[in-house]
């Protein structure tokens, strides 16, 4: 305990102590990170869905051959 107490002491030195976060700032701050990953997901499907409508009946044939 006394060597956290020491490193907190070293961090607020070194970052200010004001850089230590509540839970709910990481929390939030994660569910961001999260939205923002799905966003970009999203963006990419739809830039890439004309490309995959092009390839829709090769898939097709080759789901009747089997």
């Amino acid at each position: 305990m006394a060597r956290r107490q020491r490193n907190e002491g070293f961090s607020d030195f070194m970052f200010g102590a004001g850089r230590r976060k509540s839970k709910e700032e990481r929390e939030r701050e994660e569910w961001e990170r999260l939205f923002k990953q799905i966003d970009e997901i999203v963006l990419a499907v739809e830039e890439l869905a004309p490309l995959l409508k092009q390839f829709a009946p090769l898939v097709d044939l080759f789901s009747k051959q089997k």
